[in-house]
């Protein structure tokens, strides 16, 4: 017999050891081989349909058996981890309850020392009875009235549950809810009730966003009411103060819930006000920084605010691992008020490096507040806290860095002293960056996917760059004609980086880190185009500054996109006296005059919105149209962050400019269907809009402008001035994404969608295509090309030939891949016939194909094996006895439409046949055909599946008729 495996022959002794089921032969030694299964060395036959060790003769073993004790095994080691997790959570409930029985007595503690002190402090106010006091009391009870009035009406019911509340928790009858009439016991009781709202009850069921404020006021006030002033202060005007800033932070809460963090913040903050008061790093800095005795009105609103930040940061870390603007605010007010001491400005350079440096999330407004602290202890000028400060922010330094010595920055302060403390930080930084070289280039080279021979270069470079630092020439002038374009080689690129560092360190007094040197590298030597046009980058303001000083330097312009105005202000600002120092002009186009466009532009680099940018470049495209004016053309650098906003450009300068309405609404929608895309077909759409934004579309040929040809053409009429300068950018567009990726065919597919519908809603006698793009048998971009060939070689009058052919189409639900016996296209046969032969030809193919017996139909769809045997056998039937009611003519009898529909909700085939007959034959007497078998079949498969989902078989996929 051969060389043939001895399994080949062995009949039904073939057979499982474990179970004596009868195994198949294994004719070949291809099909069979050894390996290591699940620890045993095993003989593995006919692709896994059964087993036997290696060294044991007849213990064949079934992929069942096989497999059995290695399944058992497993759902034993499941088990045995379902019984150590159920110990684990048992053991977590058991925690947790002994935590809260903890908290509860410590808060049992807590409520009896405030007692006590609410106690002490009203026999202190009982004993004096000085008619002063009593007007105070009065007046501290008008100012919390004042405050809680200015809520509009519509809120009074609010106020009025939280005193409902109040009222019912603490037995207490609302009309003697008077701050100034409440016992001690009475206003323990109230703080005791806000206590179980603000952390307990209202934790699964928050209140409204208007209770909530009210309750913010309350708890403010009751802060204000416990500050002790003297004779001449008044507390009417601090109170009032308070309450504006609280306003101001109660703001820029994002939602109810972080109002509600907000609120919990203010509880903490009047309970270190009862027990702790004064002990706060930001009054430590005021008294440090004031030039005379504080008033009591700043001495309160700093410690207000410093403790504020502090019980911020207490209530958000439960709830969230980033810093939330509403801190970022508290801290700006509490820096602002320390600067403003007295009514003297002072100490103003630090407050934007501190904002910065919690702005990245490594460090939280209290630990910034307590390293101020630190520094002003050390330091009576401004300039050495600025270095410091600026170091941590440039070298991206966290609250846990240590020096070599393991100490962190104020434990370093403390052992070597403010002297020695900057030369020896200033030198650790520098040692520590240069360390970090190896490990960031290797995170470069993963995340850009750069080459072996670019990471070595890029290391050179930057070695080469540090070494130069070492010795760096002072004084020495910019060599602007070092830079040139074109291929530059690697001395050429290390050269001018030592230049751009050179002139960051003569400006920021600091060199750029290795990290910023190696991102400058990977944007020279990764971005190749001949226009600048890079989307979605993470833009480190310093690297940012470099590469594009390095672009304009080289003969480009460019226009760096940003997230919000208030960034686009600040780079502005920080960066100026860099580009000033290299000789390069500077903008924004943030245009609060009539400043003209051209004006703007005319800077070699402008710094600006999203919305900005795409507002000036429609205008400036439109115009050039028009008027034939010089178009801008600039190279852009846009910010990853602010892809995330691209979805909501207002775009509201446009709308003042009626030519520019129907041009923003366009682009906002397509933005919206962008924006709902992949991140890759985002950024690559971005990118697409800016180049097109950028070019001249006064040049566009005909070849370009496919939907304004054909609807001027069909229509005979001109298209609209505002259409026809969006369909030329969405043209543009539509050729920009004119390539193979499954990411630019998506692209096309939406930007033709849109071009479809504006022609549509100009030349209505097209929209019957629209269903050739919505059953996917041709895209966007091929029904264009259909539209244009069918208008170059088949129109006449009122596009009678043109319609005749697209109905056919229709009819026979042709899809783009068509081909007829001589292999022709759809496209080739309507471009060398004229209308008649087409016809003729086309209805040819078709009923050819009609000739395919069912059989052959059924076959090609089972071997398809998306449809159970038992739907195909039923639905066979049904199609097979309409078809031969169409060619007996019995058919015509079926017109029973009432009939039908009782029928409707059976499965039953010769139901299901009637109702198919009766639909057919309403088709011919309406459209003059009756359907194909392929469109009877499809009507079966939905008529009898679950899932109702149809099963598309179009004209000729590809395919002609065998």
């Amino acid at each position: 017999m051969g060389n043939v495996p001895s399994e080949s022959n062995m009949g039904n002794s073939l057979r499982c050891c474990v179970c004596d089921k009868v195994l198949p032969p294994c004719h070949s030694f291809d099909n069979l081989y050894k390996t290591t299964l699940h620890g045993q060395y095993v003989y593995v036959f006919n692709g896994g349909e059964y087993y036997k060790p290696v060294g044991y003769d007849n213990r064949y073993h079934c992929q069942h058996c096989f497999y059995k004790p290695i399944r058992d095994e497993e759902q034993r080691q499941r088990e045995e981890e379902r019984k150590r997790e159920e110990e684990r959570k048992r053991e977590e409930e058991r925690k947790e309850d002994e935590r809260k029985r903890e908290a509860q007595e410590a808060e049992k503690r807590r409520q009896e020392e405030l007692n006590q002190r609410l106690e002490e402090s009203q026999r202190q106010a009982e004993e004096h009875e000085e008619s002063t006091i009593k007007e105070e009391l009065v007046s501290k009870r008008h100012v919390l009235i004042s405050h809680l009035d200015e809520f509009d009406a519509k809120y009074i019911s609010d106020y009025d549950d939280l005193l409902e509340t109040l009222s019912s928790k603490c037995s207490i009858p609302v009309s003697d809810l008077s701050l100034v009439q409440l016992s001690a016991d009475q206003l323990g009781s109230i703080l005791s009730a806000l206590d179980k709202l603000l952390f307990d009850e209202w934790i699964s069921a928050p209140p409204s966003l208007s209770t909530l404020q009210h309750a913010q006021v309350l708890i403010t006030e009751l802060c204000a009411l416990s500050l002790e002033i003297s004779e001449g202060v008044s507390l009417k005007g601090i109170s009032n103060h308070v309450q504006s800033l609280v306003s101001h932070i109660s703001q820029s809460a994002c939602n109810v819930s972080e109002s509600f963090l907000l609120t919990q913040a203010l509880y903490l903050n009047l309970m270190h006000f009862f027990t702790d008061p004064g002990s706060c790093d930001a009054a430590f800095i005021a008294k440090q920084w004031a030039e005379q005795d504080l008033t009591a009105e700043d001495l309160f609103l700093i410690e207000f605010l410093g403790t504020l930040t502090t019980s911020l940061q207490s209530a958000v870390g439960r709830a969230s691992t980033f810093i939330l603007k509403m801190e970022i605010q508290c801290l700006e007010l509490l820096l602002s008020t320390l600067t403003h001491l007295n009514g003297k400005e002072r100490h103003v350079g630090f407050n934007e490096i501190l904002l910065r440096i919690v702005q990245t999330n490594k460090w939280t407004p209290t630990e910034a507040v307590t390293l101020l602290k630190v520094l002003s202890e050390k330091y009576k000028e401004d300039a050495p806290i600025t270095e410091v400060l600026t170091l941590v922010q440039v070298y991206d330094l966290s609250p846990e860095w240590t020096d070599d010595s393991g100490h962190s920055l104020t434990q370093a302060l403390d052992v070597l002293g403010p002297e020695r403390f900057l030369l020896d930080f200033c030198k650790t930084l520098r040692k520590q960056d240069e360390s970090s070289l190896d490990s960031a280039l290797a995170e470069l080279k993963t995340l850009n996917n750069l080459d072996d021979s670019v990471v070595i270069m890029m290391k050179n470079i930057t070695n080469g760059v540090l070494k130069y630092s070492e010795n760096a020439p002072k004084g020495e002038p910019f060599m602007r004609d070092s830079f040139k374009s074109g291929n530059l080689t690697a001395n050429e690129i290390q050269n001018s980086l030592s230049q751009l560092c050179k002139a960051v360190s003569d400006t920021k007094g600091w060199w750029p880190t290795v990290l910023q040197m190696l991102r400058w590298c990977v944007l020279v030597l990764t971005e190749k185009t001949t226009t600048l046009g890079l989307v979605g980058v993470e833009l480190d303001p310093c690297v940012t500054a470099m590469f594009a000083a390095t672009k304009v330097l080289m003969g480009k312009k460019v226009d760096i996109v940003l997230s919000s105005n208030i960034h686009s202000l600040n780079q502005t600002k920080e960066w100026s006296d860099f580009y000033k120092h290299l000789g390069i002009s500077l903008n924004t186009n943030l245009r609060k005059d009539n400043t003209s466009l051209m004006v703007v532009y005319e800077a070699d680099i402008v710094y600006g919105t999203m919305d900005d940018f795409v507002s000036d470049y429609l205008q400036c495209g439109l115009k050039g149209m028009e008027a034939g004016s010089p178009l801008l053309s600039r190279g852009f650098l846009i910010e990853e962050r602010c892809l995330s906003a691209s979805y909501n450009l207002e775009l509201s300068v446009l709308k003042e400019n009626d030519a520019l309405v129907f041009a923003s609404e366009t682009l906002q929608s397509l933005m919206g269907t962008f924006y709902s895309e992949e991140m890759e077909l985002r950024d690559r759409f971005i990118k697409a809009l800016f180049q097109v934004l950028h070019s001249n579309l006064n040049k566009c040929t005909d070849e370009d402008s496919k939907v304004i040809a054909i609807s001027q053409k069909c229509t005979g009429k001109d298209l609209p001035s505002n259409k026809v300068y969006i369909l030329s950018i969405l043209e543009k567009l539509l050729q920009e994404f004119s390539g193979e990726t499954e990411c630019e065919k998506q692209g096309a597919s939406l930007v033709g969608n849109l071009c479809l519908e504006i022609l549509f809603s100009h030349a209505g006698q097209f929209q019957m295509v629209s269903n050739l793009t919505a059953q996917k048998r041709w895209s966007p971009e091929e029904v264009l090309a259909l539209l244009v060939t069918l208008t170059d070689h088949h129109h006449d009058k009122d596009c009678i030939s043109i319609m005749k052919i697209l109905h056919l189409i229709e009819t026979y639900q042709v899809s783009s891949r068509w081909t007829d016996e001589k292999n022709q296209s759809l496209l080739e046969l309507l471009s060398m016939l004229d209308t008649k032969k087409v016809m003729q030809h086309l209805e040819r193919g078709f009923e050819d194909e009609e000739i395919k017996s069912l059989e052959c139909l059924f076959d090609e769809i089972r071997q398809m094996k998306n449809i159970d045997e038992k739907t195909l056998e039923k639905s066979y039937s049904i199609v097979k006895g309409v078809q031969n009611m169409i060619k007996s003519g019995e058919i015509k009898k079926h017109t029973n439409l009432k009939q039908a529909k009782k029928l409707s909700h059976s499965t039953n085939t010769e139901d299901l046949q009637e109702i198919l007959a009766v639909l057919c034959n309403a088709v011919h007497v309406e459209e003059k055909w009756w359907p194909r078998a392929t469109q009877l079949t499809s009507w079966c498969f939905l008529a009898l599946s679950d899932t109702g989902k149809l099963l598309e078989m179009g004209t000729g996929e590809g395919s002609h008729p065998s």
